[in-house]
């Protein structure tokens, strides 16, 4: 169709626009791919590691050996004894652990299986420190040939203490060695791995070998995170890609509608031709067609190249071989849904333009102009300049939502990643800096009297909620105590009362009372909540020391476990584990360092697309107020003055988008992680630091001054002669 061969034309004419849409829609697709590809390659591997390795259901240890064979035998499960060590390597710690061939089966993700006198190695560890297959190590007096890279499944996501929520793979790593190497270490630990039934055994485990700790897989960190992570990134393949083509479609839908209604004499003159609106509209949905077709080209090429890098950034902490292959069909998804959306845009602007007479559209005018409700302002006393802006401001109500829509998106992007950061930060200052005041903590295997020691003592106990099922830590505490500094808001509170954590308060529901059952045996009882702490990891509890002590029927003196400010000299033989306070802070600095370079690209994505969004709404105001601007010129204005005339309006729709961003990316956060986080026993608090809001609205701010500088090169285009043109018309 001859009518065709103006496509070129008019795209090269706005050709700016139409690059910002293409990118745009690039990204989209881009995006989905990414996210759609993660999730398809992280299913399949979690699939196949859980089948291949036999991950646990449990793990426990008991204060007698058990009978394994007997057990197994009577209650048809699997029971698998592990043995473990710490063990130094430079400054850093290795835990070396046996290996098994029931339960926990580690995978090798690169290299051979383990022999005697031969070490694998999780691979983040081994990147961290510069450890290659073929290397020799040598630790505590033996040496050790690196066989390979291992996963190990109770260990997905490292973490040296169950507690810690991020893995530090330059100052902890894990690995395997033969059962015959690690017996030739001292001061060994042990758990068991049960697979199976396990709620029917575990109450002749605790009656006949006593119970002293028991996990079950779900409230495991170094799995249930990693699990958890893996959840959450179909959520992000829908939800981060549609707000995108949510502005695309808008943005498109706007230009085709300037296109058509500045052409409104030459589609009359089509009809007087002979050609028919179908013609007509067929013309303009190959807009979207293009549009569609090399922003999806573009998208292969990001995916393609971002892929892998992605894949690695997002595995790098866990240990589970993830393929990078790029699913391409998630691509063809991607264009089949911009070419629908957009043609859907072409065709709802076209459509309501042309169902106007030939006659109506020869005279170059449809409708008169809309006012808004302000138009009516007495400005009679105000100068020329300002009466021009707030008209220019309050005349075309849809330039302002276009650019508030804009800035909302381009804004909410940004701020995903500073909520992200500043979520993170209160997470630590709250439930770790402004909670914890301690330096080392003791767990103990066994009860001892709390005046036997110099230090505060406290007393933890193992339950479940009866109606939820969830395992939930209570922790009795010293009424004064000096090592916990509770809060609720700005004012520390005394342990003499019932306290629950933020986390589990939100997990369950928000009730006050709890009915709690004895992990160990089995004895139920319920506890009444007087107040929630500003802590919000773990499913805690916490009450008066004594009051713990007699709810269990033990000594009111009694503790098993010990804070201190300085490492304490207890013998090996009573401690079941010790955490540092400074190793857990150190491992979140690390961790979070990756999220620096993600801010810095948030940044940089979030900065390109105002830009293109706001260039794209000053290019349509210049273009339909080109006579406006010509009249200026002959009235003696410079381009400059005409600029800001013509442009100031933005800066206050800019900060309502902004403003609007704030609240719906809190919410859009907490619809995730109320999702992602319902099996871990963490909330996180989301918080925008101030800080970080006012440098991202000098970010938006500092693209409305690139936009208002670029579009000068189109005001200097017009000619006074336009006017002129106009007159003559």
């Amino acid at each position: 169709m001859i009518l065709n061969k103006r496509i070129k034309r008019v795209i090269t004419l706005n050709k700016a626009q139409y690059i910002g849409l293409i990118f745009l829609v690039a990204l989209s697709i881009s995006l989905y791919t990414i996210f759609s590809s993660l999730a398809f390659n992280f299913n399949k591997a979690t699939s196949d590691y859980s089948r291949t390795t036999n991950i646990e259901d449990a793990k426990f240890l008991t204060l007698k050996d058990l009978d394994i064979n007997y057990i197994e035998n009577t209650f048809n499960v699997e029971i698998e004894k592990r043995h473990e060590v710490d063990v130094s390597y430079k400054s850093s710690t290795i835990r070396l652990i046996e290996l098994t061939n029931k339960i926990n089966i580690p995978l090798m993700i690169e290299g051979n299986l383990i022999k005697e006198g031969e070490i694998a190695l999780n691979p983040a560890y081994a990147k961290a420190n510069n450890i290659k297959i073929g290397d020799f190590i040598e630790l505590e007096g033996f040496k050790y040939k690196v066989s390979g890279f291992v996963s190990i499944p109770d260990y997905i996501y490292p973490t040296k203490s169950l507690s810690d929520l991020m893995a530090d793979p330059t100052k902890f790593g894990v690995a395997i060695i033969t059962s015959k190497d690690i017996l030739k270490y001292n001061n060994l630990t042990y758990f068991y791995s049960i697979k199976g039934d396990v709620e029917k055994v575990k109450k002749y485990i605790d009656e006949n070998y006593k119970i002293l700790m028991w996990q079950d897989i779900q409230d495991n960190l170094r799995y249930v995170l990693a699990k958890k992570k893996i959840e959450q990134l179909p959520q992000l393949s829908v939800k981060i890609p549609l707000l995108f083509f949510t502005l695309t479609f808008i943005l498109l839908f706007i230009l085709l509608r300037r296109i058509i209604k500045l052409e409104i004499k030459e589609i009359g003159t089509l009809y007087a031709l002979g050609y028919t609106k179908l013609e007509i509209q067929k013309h303009y949905l190959f807009y979207p067609l293009i549009i569609s077709i090399i922003g999806s080209i573009l998208a292969t090429l990001f995916t393609i190249t971002l892929q892998k890098p992605l894949t690695n950034y997002y595995v790098f902490y866990f240990n589970i071989p993830v393929q990078s292959d790029v699913k391409y069909k998630f691509i063809l998804y991607g264009l089949l849904e911009s070419i629908i959306i957009l043609s859907l845009a072409s065709y709802t602007a076209s459509q309501t333009l042309l169902k106007h007479s030939p006659t109506t559209l020869l005279r170059g005018k449809i409708s008169k102009d809309r006012l808004t409700f302000l138009s009516g302002l007495n400005l009679e006393k105000l100068k020329f300049n300002q009466k021009f802006k707030i008209r220019e401001s309050i005349r075309g109500i849809s330039k302002i939502l276009t650019l508030i829509f804009g800035i909302f998106t381009a804004s909410t992007l940004l701020l995903v990643g500073f909520a992200a950061k500043g979520s993170i930060d209160a997470l630590i200052n709250k439930t770790i800096k402004n909670t914890l005041n301690y330096k080392y903590v003791y767990y103990l295997n066994q009860n001892i009297n709390k005046n036997s020691i110099n230090q505060e003592g406290f007393k933890i106990a193992y339950f479940k909620d009866k109606n939820s099922n969830e395992n939930i830590i209570v922790y009795g505490l010293e009424e004064n105590t000096k090592s916990l500094k509770l809060k609720k808001g700005k004012e520390e509170v005394k342990v003499d009362k019932i306290y629950i954590t933020n986390s589990l308060y939100e997990k369950l529901n928000k009730k006050n009372n709890i009915e709690l059952i004895n992990l160990f045996n089995n004895q139920e009882l319920e506890l009444k909540i007087d107040d929630v702490v500003d802590v919000y990891t773990g499913n805690v509890i916490y009450m008066p020391l004594e009051d713990l002590n007699k709810i269990i029927n033990e000594e009111r003196n009694s503790i098993n476990g010990i804070f201190s400010q300085q490492p304490l000299n207890i013998d090996s033989k009573l401690i079941l584990k010790y955490e540092s306070i400074d190793e857990t802070l150190k491992s979140f600095d690390i961790a979070l360092e990756p999220v620096k370079y993600m801010l810095v690209a948030m940044g940089i994505l979030s900065f390109i697309i105002a830009l293109i969004v706001v260039y794209i709404v000053t290019s349509l105001i210049i273009e339909e107020n080109k006579y406006t601007i010509s009249m200026l010129k002959v009235l003696g204005y410079y381009e400059n003055e005409i600029n800001s005339l013509m442009l100031s309006f933005m800066l206050l729709p800019s900060v309502l988008g902004y403003v609007l961003s704030i609240p719906f990316v809190k919410g859009f956060l907490n619809s995730i992680l109320k999702t992602s986080l319902k099996d871990i026993n963490l909330a996180i608090p989301i918080e925008i630091n101030p800080i970080y809001s006012l440098f991202g609205f000098a970010i938006i701010y500092t693209v409305l001054l690139v936009s208002k500088y670029i579009s000068r090169k189109r005001i200097f285009k017009i000619s006074m002669v336009d006017i002129l043109k106009l007159q003559n018309e």
